[in-house]
């Protein structure tokens, strides 16, 4: 039985390639494999794993299982590491079960709830970083209003002002000194949210982000995740291709 930790030349090459062994052997055979500049014809050939193999002109890396995942963060949860209330931290919960390096598309500060669409797919995630408000999401708002009765009018023209977030529509409400609100936008950055209720005298009592691209955290404990469907992850993808008027304000 091969041991685990030899890495014969075979091997390598059915893992970058999705071939299967026999069909990794037939190819070196055949010559086309190169190790280190030179063709290599020998499938059990030990590897260090320092050399650089290539089939044709393409160097092979092992190929990366791509994860995505909807996780329902708790408020004043950290996404690194456990913050001083020992409450652990989205990454200390997703190692349980993901060795990979996921992030956090749109990530929320550590006050607000809701939400996170984490992955491992690097090329999704650097296109999300591109700062263009593409992705629809939805925040549900509860906040005290301190000082003065705090117009709605305000409220509006405020979001309608912030850079690389555009507002579309939201549903605003008073009753004595609070307000909730559900507010739909389409942008990158969620703090700016936050920013607009300190300007403007609205102390957050829960920011919750409850949709994101299609996907939404229903039957999701709060701390708690679960894989996204094809179906969602087709969705996120997708959105990189939006209609001109998803992205417009309202009047």
């Amino acid at each position: 039985m091969e041991k685990e930790n030899v890495l014969r030349l075979s091997k390598k090459v059915a893992a970058c390639t999705g071939l299967s062994r026999r069909e990794a052997s037939d190819t070196i055979k055949k010559g086309g494999i190169q190790v280190d500049g030179k063709i290599e014809k020998d499938p059990s050939l030990i590897l260090t794993g320092k050399e650089e193999v290539k089939m044709g002109e393409n160097v092979l890396k092992e190929r990366v299982e791509l994860e995505y995942y909807a996780f329902n963060k708790a408020k004043s949860m950290n996404f690194e590491k456990a913050n001083d209330k020992k409450r652990p931290s989205v990454k200390e919960i997703m190692a349980k079960t993901s060795k990979a390096e996921l992030v956090s598309l749109y990530p929320l500060p550590d006050l607000m709830c809701g939400l996170l669409i984490l992955t491992n797919d690097q090329s999704l995630a650097d296109k999300f970083a591109t700062k263009i408000p593409i992705v629809k999401q939805v925040f549900d708002i509860e906040c005290k209003i301190n000082g003065a009765i705090f117009p709605e009018k305000k409220w509006f023209n405020a979001l309608q002002k912030v850079k690389d977030l555009r507002f579309k529509k939201s549903t605003f409400e008073i009753n004595d000194s609070q307000c909730s609100v559900s507010l739909e936008v389409y942008g990158h950055d969620p703090e700016k949210i936050a920013e607009i209720m300190q300007k403007n005298k609205l102390e957050p009592i829960k920011t919750d982000r409850t949709y994101f691209g299609g996907i939404t955290k229903k039957d999701i404990s709060r701390g708690w995740f679960r894989k996204l469907t094809q179906q969602e992850v087709i969705l996120l993808k997708h959105f990189f291709n939006p209609s001109k008027s998803n992205t417009k304000n309202n009047d």
